[in-house]
């Protein structure tokens, strides 16, 4: 079974698996000015799962990532100001790995160029992946219809150092983008 989508194009679902799988991925431009890149995974069960109204959102979403990202990332900010664990965890795990640029280059700028604050931390964090669930697990169509914004079907992974950690914020967005909440995960 198919579904064809001005955004997504043809996306093919197997009726008969009722596991969630990636049914669309693609590497994105998360700013036109910069090469920088992330990848995004459209999650979902079955067809039934993925209506137009859905898909239009979430290309929405995959259109206006510069801002979504920068939205993400003020409450980044403000999720490490309330509770810098995450930052004095990365600083003491680096300061370990005898504080070397090549042991982690972002890491190393940050801790380089005192004083650490959330805002030097975040500019350095990555983005390195974006989930878009079209699962009930994560949403319901009546929820996008009567704008319920209490499941969180999109889910934006920040890292300081993929090679040096795999320690993630996560941020949980609702289906119209609004930050829901922060997750640390591993």
């Amino acid at each position: 079974m198919s579904i064809s989508h001005p955004y997504f194009g043809e996306i093919f679902i197997n009726p008969d698996n009722h596991s969630i799988d990636v049914c669309w991925e693609e590497t994105v431009r998360i700013h036109k000015e910069s090469d920088t890149k992330t990848e995004v995974w459209l999650w979902a069960c079955s067809n039934h799962d993925l209506t137009t109204t859905l898909l239009d959102k979430f290309a929405f979403f995959c259109t206006h990532l510069a801002k979504f990202d920068e939205q993400s990332r003020q409450a980044l900010i403000n999720y490490l100001r309330e509770d810098d664990t995450y930052i004095t965890e990365h600083l003491k795990a680096f300061n370990e790995a005898s504080n070397d640029a090549k042991v982690s280059p972002p890491l190393f700028a940050i801790y380089s160029n005192p004083p650490i604050t959330p805002e030097k931390f975040v500019a350095q964090m990555q983005l390195t992946s974006i989930g878009l669930w079209a699962s009930p697990n994560h949403i319901e169509v009546q929820d996008i219809e009567a704008q319920d914004t209490s499941n969180t079907p999109i889910i934006m992974d920040y890292m300081i150092d993929s090679e040096f950690s795999d320690q993630i914020l996560a941020i949980k967005l609702s289906i119209e983008g609004e930050v829901m909440h922060i997750d640390w995960e591993s």
